[in-house]
């Protein structure tokens, strides 16, 4: 059994304008710091036995407001990282439409599009696909917290749940917020979704 603890990290320069990120390596402002310490005191209550983050700054920087305080180092891994967005980072959708790029347009009708120098979803999907896989072999019966990006953790939704693709942006998920899964023997369950403040615990009692 493991439960998957998943931080989307906190909010940037960039979230805030609703810009695309993916790749690109911004770092938290002083909103998304405050929204990383607002779960401090619960993961330190939740004792983890292991802290993954992306590689990228916005994740490695909140994961490390989560690890101080335990005296923890995060483990960096770069299949946890967003989905490349190509030319489109650094961009808002409104930019995006007003400019009438093709890609774009079938994005947003929900299309599996690549962005012109960017990464094929299904590419995310692998990576996510290949992190939870290592979970389940090396992490079993552990206390794992994860901090990742809006779309990696939509793909742990869909990976975990077995969803159909079709739902992948069905799913707010919100900068600052965290999202828990269990992985049971022979069923899943979606314990909290977008949550700001877990206010009855990381995972709350009786909640299999």
């Amino acid at each position: 059994m493991i439960y998957f603890v998943l931080i989307r990290h906190g909010e940037t320069s960039w979230t805030k304008q609703k810009r695309y990120q993916g790749s690109a390596d911004t770092k938290l402002n002083a909103r998304g710091r405050k929204q990383i310490q607002n779960f401090v005191s619960e993961v330190k209550r939740y004792h983890p036995d292991v802290i993954f983050s992306s590689s990228l700054k916005r994740c490695q920087e909140s994961a490390g407001i989560l690890c101080m305080p335990l005296k923890m180092k995060p483990t960096i891994d770069a299949r946890l990282n967003e989905l490349s967005f190509g030319e489109w980072e650094g961009k808002t959708a409104d930019e995006l439409i007003k400019e009438k790029d093709k890609e774009y347009a079938q994005w947003i009708k929900g299309k599996p599009v690549t962005p012109q120098g960017g990464e094929a979803v299904q590419s995310l999907r692998k990576r996510v696909k290949a992190f939870i896989s290592h979970c389940v072999k090396h992490h079993d019966n552990k206390r794992i917290i994860i901090v990742t990006h809006g779309g990696a953790l939509r793909m742990f939704l869909i990976e975990l749940l077995g969803l159909s693709m079709k739902t992948c942006f069905q799913f707010r998920i919100d900068p600052g917020t965290m999202t828990v899964v269990a992985l049971y023997d022979y069923s899943r369950q979606l314990v909290l979704l977008n949550s700001t403040n877990p206010k009855k615990g990381i995972v709350p009692h009786g909640c299999a």
